[in-house]
């Protein structure tokens, strides 16, 4: 793992995070990675003890599986949130990257709970933004604007009427 890192940064360089499994071979290659100055992801985190483990071992990152863990039985937000307050109860220089989403409730509840860090489907990020009150709000004002300055017409039109 730490030579695969190695060539990884050889290769790209820059800003490079090292994404990392929590299993025995992947926490003994944290620290030797983070010191040799590069960043880590630890990744397939379905317990708050691995969680736990990878930060005080040096990981940037600590990615919890929530819709996996979920799928296990296991409640998924509530292993994510019980990480981010071990993290911030400890001091540790890490922070929750939350992965593996099955809807935007989900995240939205570690949001609520602190999580400021999270990967999602492009269908999972959208349903956070859609509103149906938002979408009647801007019709109503592209019709306002539309009756104003004529139909299809933006303020690039109206500039260049000028």
């Amino acid at each position: 793992m730490v030579a695969e890192a190695r060539a990884l940064r050889g290769e790209i360089g820059g800003n490079l995070f090292i994404k990392l499994p929590v299993t025995r071979e992947g926490f003994a290659a944290i620290p030797r990675i983070v010191r040799e100055g590069m960043q880590v992801t630890a990744t397939g985190i379905h317990s708050s003890m691995q969680g736990f483990m990878a930060a005080k071992a040096g990981a940037r990152y600590v990615a919890p599986y929530v819709n996996r863990m979920d799928n296990y039985g296991i409640d998924g937000v509530r292993v994510a949130s019980e990480i981010h307050r071990t993290l911030r109860t400890y001091d540790l220089k890490a922070d929750v990257l939350a992965a593996s989403f099955k809807n935007s409730e989900q995240v939205l509840e570690l949001v609520r709970q602190g999580v400021g860090a999270i990967t999602a489907a492009p269908d999972v990020l959208a349903a956070l933004i859609k509103n149906p009150a938002t979408d009647a709000a801007i019709a109503d004002q592209n019709r306002d604007f539309g009756i104003l300055v004529g139909e299809r017409r933006t303020w690039l039109d109206l500039i260049n009427d000028k």
